[in-house]
This record gives C-alpha cells, structure tokens and sequence, in this order.
C-alpha cells in the first residue's frame, strides 16, 4: 500500500509498504538529505476504494433527480457508482447522510 511523506518545506513523496509493516503517522524518511515525515492520505485511499453498488435504501425513481444514475432494468434499483454520487442522492431524499 503507498503512504504519503511531507517535508517541512511541502514536498510530499509516496513510499509502497505492506500494510503488515505500515509506518506509524509521523514516522521519518530520509531522502537525498531532506527528512520527510508520513501524513495521513485518507482521502485517496478511500476513493480507490469504492466500488459501485446496487442501492436498496434508495427509492426507485431516484434517477429523475439525477441522469447520471444508472438503474439496474431488472430490479428498477439505482445504482450507485461513487461517493459524491452517493451523498447527493442522499440530500436529495432528504436523508441524514455522514
């Protein structure tokens, strides 16, 4: 899995890493003299994540409030095919969403 390292002057490196022996946050590198410190990187890692899903909490229909949803013809359930997807659908229903 690849971490994220930061210098004190921004620049940020990735190192790959089995999760077994994954760097504790703050953990030091050093590189061609500069010392580089790991940061959480959260917000890629989830995103590659994601897998799209056929959705049984939505109602069916939901695609009139957005044409990027597809439906699955069989089942008439949206499906999902992102994050930021998921959350405007879920605003759009008027869910509580986290």
């Amino acid at each position: 899995m690849m971490y994220q390292f930061r210098s004190d002057d921004g620049d940020i490196i990735e190192r790959n890493y089995p999760m077994a022996e994954a760097p504790d946050l703050g953990f030091a590198v050093v590189e061609k003299g500069k010392t580089y410190k790991r940061i959480l990187s959260v917000d890629i890692q989830i995103e590659k994540e994601f897998k799209p899903y056929e959705s049984i909490a939505c109602t069916r229909g939901v695609e009139k409030f957005d044409s990027s949803i597809k439906v699955n013809k069989k089942t008439g359930r949206p499906i999902i095919s992102s994050r930021a997807q998921e959350k405007a659908v879920a605003k759009q229903l008027g869910l509580e969403w986290k």
